[in-house]
């Protein structure tokens, strides 16, 4: 993420954010792209690639939830369900070929479980 520097105190910024809110002559992009900008100034880091994210559920032929989360840009897909053997709660993930792994990091509780170096090894040792 782009770091900017700060150039506005948080409550100037909270002011003209509203100002820019209430302003009728604004458009919907004009308001937007000016609260953006005014939220940068702030040296807040600014997300300009955010990635599409979709989640849905559906059911398997039991009748057992099945959860996926899928990424536009990523070309990576979660997948939640409930495990009968053993029984369980099961996480997949997988990526579309040419997937950089890089672009993955797995967490549980804090403590990441599986993030990929420069030397393309994850943190918890496998490769």
């Amino acid at each position: 993420m782009p770091q900017h520097p700060r150039t506005l105190a948080d409550t100037d910024a909270l002011n003209r954010i509203c100002a820019a809110i209430n302003n009728t002559g604004l458009s919907g992009a004009d308001a937007y792209m000016e609260i953006a900008n005014l939220i940068a100034d702030t040296g807040r880091p600014v997300v300009d690639d955010a990635i599409h994210i979709t989640a849905r559920v559906r059911h398997d032929d039991y009748g057992l939830p099945i959860a996926n989360v899928d990424t536009d840009q990523a070309g990576i897909t979660v997948t939640v369900y409930q495990n009968i053997r053993p029984h369980g709660i099961a996480v997949e993930i997988t990526t579309e070929d040419g997937t950089d792994p890089s672009d993955l990091s797995v967490e549980i509780n804090g403590t990441s479980i599986y993030n990929v170096t420069s030397e393309n090894t994850c943190l918890n040792g496998s490769k």
